[in-house]
Formats: C-alpha cells, sequence, structure tokens
C-alpha cells in the first residue's frame, strides 16, 4: 500500500547558517488523497537535527532532520489514531521519521537536496526542492513519497 499520494515537507526552520532546528517553528505538512475524492490535510510536529545552510556555500550544506509520527495531527482524533497505527506509519515501531542529506544543488527556481529518507524501517535515496526566502530567513520544501 501506498503510504501517501503526496507528502509535503515543510521546513520552516530561521536560519541563520548553521544551527539547530527551531521546533516550534518546524513542522512537516502533508496531502493524503482519500479514495481519489477528497485530500486531507495534516502537520506532524517534532522535528528536531541541525541544518547548515548559506545560498553561497552549497558544497557544505547539509540537513540531518527527523520528526516524529506520534505528533500526526490532521484536526481528527480517529484517523491520526489510525496514521500512527502499523497501516501507516508504525509509529510505536517506528518513532522517527528521517532525512539526511548528501548534497545541495542551485537549481533554475530554487535549490535541491538529495539523501537519504528513513520511514517505516525502510532507507532510500531521495531528493526534493526547496526555497530559501531571504527575507524571514527561512526554508520552504516540497516533495512526494
Amino acid at each position: 500500500m501506498r503510504l501517501f499520494s503526496s507528502l509535503f515537507f515543510v521546513l520552516c526552520a530561521v536560519l541563520s547558517h548553521s544551527q539547530e532546528i527551531d521546533e516550534e517553528n518546524s513542522k512537516v505538512s502533508f496531502k493524503i488523497k482519500s479514495m481519489g475524492v477528497s485530500t486531507i490535510e495534516g502537520v506532524i510536529t517534532g522535528m528536531k537535527g541541525s541544518i547548515y545552510f548559506d545560498s553561497t556555500d552549497l558544497s557544505n550544506a547539509y540537513f540531518d532532520v527527523i520528526v516524529v509520527p506520534q505528533t500526526v495531527n490532521t484536526g481528527n482524533e480517529n484517523r491520526d489514531s489510525h496514521l500512527v497505527g502499523v497501516d501507516f506509519f508504525n509509529a510505536e515501531t517506528f518513532s522517527v521519521i528521517g532525512f539526511v542529506s548528501d548534497t545541495v544543488l542551485k537549481t533554475k527556481s530554487g535549490f535541491l537536496t538529495r539523501g537519504e529518507l528513513t520511514m517505516c524501517g525502510n532507507t532510500k535515496k531521495y531528493s526534493f526542492e526547496f526555497e530559501y526566502n531571504k527575507d524571514e530567513n527561512a526554508l520552504l520544501g516540497y516533495f512526494s513519497v
């Protein structure tokens, strides 16, 4: 079973080059297509880790980020309990979802990072695009799983 048709990681980390993630202001936002009819939105908090990002020094840029699937919130307690259960996140067994980058590149529309995504005990190579908002000193990234 495919876990999500789309999972949008929104990394709203306030940056000053290298730092620990601002847990209070960072989150994962996601959208799940339900039976092809409706879209369910939610967030996962509990984001931890560190980031180094300087748009003029991409060779040293990195992401080392985890989120806690147990913190999922879609606004519906029954659905949230189902998502953290064995059919989806299996959060009792797999307590974190993580991404560790190995490359950060400039693209025409922003930036791209490649690395390893670990979710539900499976680690796979993954890449996602992100933007850097210089005015807010924040990153915003999206990818589908």
